[in-house]
Formats: C-alpha cells, sequence, structure tokens
C-alpha cells in the first residue's frame, strides 16, 4: 500500500487528496505501534520505540514538505502542517515565516504565529510579527486588537515583576542624599538595636521609592499601548464599535484607569451626535461598577465555601453591600442617559436607554427597588413615545412591560397603536391579534356581534395599507384572516353561510397568493362541524381559482378516500385538475390516479395515464420513478 501512495505522490500533478490520504495512513500506522507497544509493555522511554515513533514523525513532515511545496497557496494544508507541530518550537517557528511568504495577507495567520511567540515568552518576536503583519493587513481589526491586548498584558506582567521586588534597570539607582540626625560614634551602646531598626525601615523606604520610580516610567505608565491606540484609531476613525472595545482591553487594567477617562471623553467629543458612542460613555458607569462587584463576589464565594463561618458572614454583608453599590452605578447611569437624551432625542438613544432600564429592572438585587425602576421605565416609554423615539423593539418591550403587570386594556390600545406606527411588522400585528383574540374570547360569551365588527375593522385597515404600500407584506393580512377564520369557527352560533362567505371573500382575494395556504388550513374544520356536503361545496370553489396549493388538492383526495361509496367521477376530475395543474413536476399526483384507475380494473385508461405522464413530466427520471413504483409499463 506504501508503494501505491509513493506513486501517487510523485506523479507529474499529484493531487492535495493523495497526499492527505498518505499522511493519515502514517498516522493509523503510529496508531498501531502504539497499541501494540502497549499490549507488549514496551517502555516509551526504550530506544528502539523512540526510533519508531520519530521516524513515523518525520515521514508525516516530509509529506506536508512535499505537498506544501507543490501547492504552496493552499491554506488549509499551511494549518494543518502548524498543528501537527504545535509541540515542536524550532521546527513550527520555520513553519510560520515560511507560511506568511506565501499568506501575508491572512490577518489570523499573523495572529497564530504571534500568540505562539508570545506564550513562549518571546516579545520581541510577538511585536515583530504583529508589526509586520499590520503592514500588510492595516483594515485588519482583529490585529490591532491583538496587538493591544498582548501589550498590555505584557505590561501587566512587568509591572507584577517590579511590584514583587524585580529591578528591571528602568530607573537609575537613588542616592540617599539625606544627612543622619546625629553622629553615629556620639550614641550610645544601648541603642544599637534602635540603630539597626532604623536601617532596615530606611531600606524598605528606599526600595518601594525605586518600586514607585521604575513603575512611574513612561514605558510601564502604557506608552506602546497608548501609542498603538492612536495608531488603531486613525485607520477607523469612525468606528465606535471598535474604539469601545480597544478602550474595553485597557478597562481591564487597573493602571490605565486615567488614560480609559481620555478615551471616552474623546469618544464624546469626536461622536456627540452618535447614538452608540454616547450610550457607551452612559453605561461605563454601571458596566465598571459590575465588574468590580463581580469581582467581589467570587472573593466572598471562596472563602464562603472554605466553611469559614467568618466567610458566610462576610458573604451576606456583602451582598447587601454589592446591591447598594449597584444600584448607586444605575442611578448615575440613568443620570448619564437623562443628560444625553436631552441633547439627542434620536429612537436609537431611546432604545439604548430602555433597553438599559429593562435589564436592571429585571435583576434579583433589585427586588427591594423594583418600584422605583419600573416607574422609571414606564416614564422613559411615555415620553419617548410622545417625541416619536419608540422602535419597533421597545413597542414590544412596552406591551411585554404591561403584561406582566396584567394592564390589558392599555396592552390592547398600545399594541394597536405600534401597528399603526410600524405597519409592515409582523410581531406586533401579531400581539395586537392576539389581545383583541383575548378580548372578544370574554366578549363573544355575551355576544359575537362586535367582536366580528371589530375583525372586520382590522381586515379593512390591512387591507387598506395593502392596497396602499406595494411593499406592505401580504402575509399580514392572511394573518389577520386565519386569526378571523379561526375565531368564527369558535362560535357556535355562527351559520355555514356566513363562515362559507368569509371564505369565498378570502379565495376571492387574487392580492393573495399565498392564501391557499389559510384556505387549505379550514377544510378539516368545515368537515369536522359541517359535513361532507358543506365541505364539498367550500373545495369546490376553491378548486376554480389561481394560486391552488398541491397540499390543498391531496387533502381533498383524502377526504373522498374516507367516504363509504367513492364518488368515481368526482375524484376522476379531482385527478384531472391536479395533473393539469401540476402535471409537469408531481409524479405523486400521476402515481394516485394511475392506481385509482386500476383499482377499478380500468387497464386500458391507466395505460394511457401513462403515455400521458411520460409526455407532461419535465424530468425523465420521474417518469422512471412513476414506473418502477407501479410495475404496470405499457
Amino acid at each position: 500500500m506504501r508503494r501505491n501512495f509513493e506513486y501517487k505522490i510523485r506523479k507529474l500533478k499529484p493531487n492535495k487528496i493523495d497526499f492527505l490520504n498518505y499522511i493519515n495512513y502514517c498516522f493509523k500506522i503510529d496508531k498501531v505501534r502504539k497499541e501494540r507497544s502497549m499490549e507488549l509493555k514496551i517502555e516509551i522511554s526504550n530506544e528502539k520505540h523512540k526510533k519508531f515513533h520519530w521516524a513515523i514523525k518525520n515521514k508525516i513532515n516530509n509529506l506536508y514538505n512535499f505537498a506544501i511545496n507543490r501547492t504552496p497557496s493552499d491554506l488549509s494544508l499551511w494549518v494543518q502542517y502548524i498543528k501537527f507541530n504545535s509541540t515542536s518550537y524550532n521546527r513550527l517557528r520555520g513553519v510560520f515565516l515560511r507560511a506568511l511568504r506565501f499568506h501575508s495577507l491572512q490577518p489570523d495567520l499573523w495572529i497564530l504565529a504571534a500568540t505562539f511567540e508570545f506564550n513562549r515568552g518571546n516579545m520581541m518576536s510577538a511585536r515583530m510579527l504583529l508589526q509586520r503583519g499590520l503592514r500588510s493587513n492595516k483594515d485588519s481589526k482583529e490585529l490591532w486588537r491583538t496587538y493591544l491586548k498582548m501589550e498590555l498584558k505584557y505590561l501587566s506582567i512587568l509591572r507584577s515583576e517590579v511590584e514583587s521586588g524585580i529591578d528591571l534597570g528602568l530607573a537609575p539607582a537613588l542616592k540617599d542624599k539625606s544627612e543622619p540626625l546625629l553622629d553615629a560614634d556620639s550614641l550610645p551602646l544601648e541603642i544599637e538595636d534602635d540603630k539597626n531598626k532604623e536601617s532596615d525601615i530606611s531600606r524598605k523606604i528606599r526600595h518601594q521609592e525605586r518600586i514607585a520610580e521604575q513603575l512611574d516610567t513612561p514605558f510601564l505608565q502604557g506608552s506602546v499601548p497608548k501609542v498603538i491606540f492612536a495608531h488603531a484609531i486613525l485607520e477607523f476613525p469612525k468606528d465606535v464599535k471598535f474604539r469601545v472595545g480597544l478602550a474595553n482591553s485597557f478597562e481591564r487594567y487597573r493602571f490605565m484607569d486615567s488614560f480609559v477617562d481620555e478615551i471616552y471623553s474623546q469618544l464624546l467629543a469626536d461622536h456627540e451626535r452618535v447614538a452608540e458612542a454616547v450610550t457607551a460613555v452612559c453605561l461605563r458607569p454601571w458596566k465598571r461598577c459590575s465588574k468590580k462587584v463581580e469581582k467581589d463576589k467570587n472573593v466572598a464565594e471562596a472563602e464562603a465555601e472554605a466553611g469559614a463561618e467568618v466567610g458566610k458572614k462576610r458573604k451576606r454583608q456583602e451582598e447587601e453591600l454589592h446591591a447598594n453599590t449597584l444600584f448607586e452605578a444605575a442611578l448615575s447611569t440613568i443620570d448619564l442617559f437623562e443628560q444625553h437624551v436631552k441633547t439627542l432625542p434620536t429612537p436609537e438613544m431611546w432604545d439604548n436607554y430602555i433597553l438599559f432600564l429593562w435589564q436592571v429592572q429585571s435583576l434579583e438585587s433589585f427586588s427591594q427597588r423594583a418600584a422605583v425602576l419600573e416607574q422609571k421605565l414606564e416614564d422613559v416609554f411615555s415620553r419617548a413615545e410622545k417625541e416619536n423615539g419608540l422602535t419597533e423593539n421597545s413597542f414590544k418591550k412596552w406591551l411585554k412591560f404591561l403584561a406582566i403587570q396584567k394592564r390589558e386594556e392599555e396592552s390592547l390600545a398600545l399594541a394597536e397603536k405600534g401597528h399603526q406606527r410600524f405597519p409592515q411588522s409582523r410581531k406586533l400585528l401579531v400581539q395586537w391579534l392576539d389581545l383583541l383574540a383575548d378580548q372578544f374570547l370574554v366578549e363573544s360569551l355575551i355576544s359575537c356581534d362586535k367582536p366580528l365588527a371589530r375583525y372586520e375593522a382590522v381586515l379593512k385597515e390591512v387591507s387598506r395599507l395593502l392596497n396602499k404600500d406595494v411593499d406592505y407584506p401580504q402575509d399580514n393580512l392572511l394573518i389577520v384572516w386565519q386569526r378571523y377564520l379561526a375565531f368564527c369557527f369558535s362560535l357556535p352560533q355562527l351559520t355555514f353561510q356566513q363562515i362559507f362567505l368569509l371564505l369565498k371573500r378570502l379565495a376571492d382575494d387574487i392580492r393573495l397568493k399565498n392564501r391557499g395556504v389559510v384556505l387549505r388550513q379550514q377544510l378539516k374544520p368545515v368537515m369536522l362541524r359541517f359535513g361532507l356536503d358543506q365541505a364539498r361545496l367550500f373545495y369546490n370553489t376553491v378548486l376554480d381559482k389561481p394560486h391552488l396549493l398541491e397540499a390543498f388538492l391531496k387533502d381533498c383526495l383524502a377526504l373522498e378516500d374516507i367516504v363509504p361509496k367513492p364518488d368515481v367521477e368526482r375524484i376522476r376530475r379531482l385527478f384531472v385538475i391536479g395533473t393539469t395543474n401540476f402535471g409537469r413536476t408531481s409524479t405523486d399526483i400521476w402515481l394516485k390516479y394511475v392506481r385509482f384507475e386500476q383499482s377499478l380494473n380500468n387497464i386500458k385508461r391507466a395505460n394511457e395515464l401513462f403515455s400521458q405522464a411520460k409526455l407532461t413530466l419535465a424530468n425523465p427520471v420521474a417518469f422512471n420513478f412513476l414506473a418502477s413504483q407501479t410495475n404496470n409499463l405499457p
């Protein structure tokens, strides 16, 4: 088998699959070797074991090299080669350099190579790779993000080393310029210990001063990440989301807090009329506090799990403290939103404000303050609605808010208003109809006249919108018809004639190309409630209309199948309609028609249908399928 693989990969134009098959074969051999070594209890340190292991590994590397030399443009091969050598530093480093020579426009490959170097502790190489990658891919946001995160992480590691007492040589040695207050010779022997103590204290003070001076150097203050951020913003000056994402990277490190403040100040100055930028500024107190609280919670939970009573008690105290802290942050965020929504009262800004309040008022930690936040949310809903600032999502949230509080009348009025504001919204229409159905269910117990009149008014309004706007979705009117008919079938006092007139109106509405779907749904209810004759009257009305569904015709045939004494002519008429409308594409109709004639021992007619199907079916394969299923070729 190996000889066959060798012949395949050494032909003039070998295929990629040939190399992969050979490599897979080598993997299988290595797997078998390992299993046999375990059975024979051969130790891994055995020289023979190592020899075979490295022989197979080298063979696979040679195969990857051979394949890559033949097709260097195949990125997937490079990725597989990199994964195979993930544990071999020297070899993988060379593979990365070769791959980047051919695929310098692949940002992910630069990131992979730089991450590999960084994880190996080689920051200089990682930095060099990312800088080279950015020269070729300045428009890659992911490269900029990775470069910034890597520098921040490296800086954090260096600062930790300095704080732990490691001298990085970033600050000059401090000179002790202070003069002693007393001459050492004049001091009595009794205070020798005090002198030694003072000497230790002075040494510690000088050590702390040296640490502070090192931390105060521009490099450890984050000069490199700041430069990266500045260049990244120059490449994407209008991308608010990208800038906020970079700011979030800085926020993970406390020593960059002052710079994060500068970022958000500049963001607001550059994009004061952009809702996304203003929202990011407003949400900053909440996000910053949430992260701090989450971190403190994890510490408290760790102490409580240790089993100490003090830890459990502290956890309860901290929960109360966290709730108060978060509530204060929420109020600060609300104040910022209130301030900025006056200067930028756009629908997007109102939507972001509502989304924040919606998320905050549902938090368990605010259960005791829920009433205050709910009142604020309702006030914001009302103000946004007055200023035409409610989006479709905000309308949905408002409806859900009213539904939770069980305010049905207000919900119904708001749903109708939402549909008028966003007539093309299917979800708002469905919510409106659901609320109408709940109300009509109660009213219909007294009289059905008012609900029916209201449904007719809704039909008229939606139909008007369909005639007025060519882009208005037809399905909206079908949804109304669907709910209207379902409601009518739920009323026992309505006669077949009343319902039939509604069905006929829907069937005659040629604007609705998909009306067949709704009409099909009504066939079974008509049959169950009014009987076979009325169901036949209904489907005869529909069969003459355009846009007939094949599924509806099959339902009609199924309806006739359950009759004790089938009406042959009626069934034949249904089959004729089916083959006329769907004969070019549906083998199922032809099959049922042929079998129907065979069941009547009408072989001549069945053979004629074969000939007709052969001429009608557009796909020859479909005719062969028909012939194989019937086993009765003419």
